[in-house]
């Protein structure tokens, strides 16, 4: 969890436990250093997912977005999402099962959303914020990971999302 200000050292926590095992919270806040391995750790939770997913008969759908070219003016997180399935999709057929209703943004979708302080575009940090929560609220059987350098990240902006430190390398 976030060390703010608090001395010692952080207690570990296990990574299945947190992000691959645990249905009770479905909205995780990751901040790290540059260079801590956040995007490593999508990248590792995305290819576990889709493994987990392809044992369990489709039951885990991990979507790895890169938030850098987002921009709120032109396109709601939720279509944001959807326009990277179809542009990433291998094939016209598996972007419209993702994107089908009752399977978008429901139970066994991962959304891991990376780079949020990589922002091109002049959003605000509490507008995106406030994008990012409303997503966890419309679409509460979701579950939704974002990773982030610190600068900028204020623990108020997310009250669904469980904070957590990834420790330095």
């Amino acid at each position: 969890d976030w060390q703010d200000g608090e001395s010692g050292s952080p207690t570990p926590l296990d990574l299945d436990e947190i992000f691959l095992h645990n249905d009770d919270e479905r909205c995780l806040l990751v901040r790290g250093l540059p260079g801590s391995g956040k995007t490593t750790l999508l990248r590792h939770l995305t290819y576990r997912l889709a493994g987990a997913g392809l044992k369990d008969n489709g039951e885990s759908i991990p979507v790895y977005l890169r938030l850098k070219t987002l921009n709120l003016d032109k396109t709601p997180l939720a279509e944001f999402v959807k326009e990277r399935i179809n542009s990433d999709s291998d094939s016209l057929e598996s972007a419209a099962a993702l994107c089908a209703p009752g399977r978008f943004l429901e139970k066994g979708m991962v959304l891991l959303f990376d780079g949020l302080d990589e922002i091109e575009h002049g959003e605000t940090s509490r507008r995106i914020a406030e994008a990012l929560d409303d997503l966890a609220r419309l679409h509460p059987r979701c579950t939704i990971i974002v990773c982030s350098r610190p600068i900028g990240l204020n623990r108020e902006n997310f009250p669904r999302y469980r904070p957590l430190d990834l420790s330095p390398l």
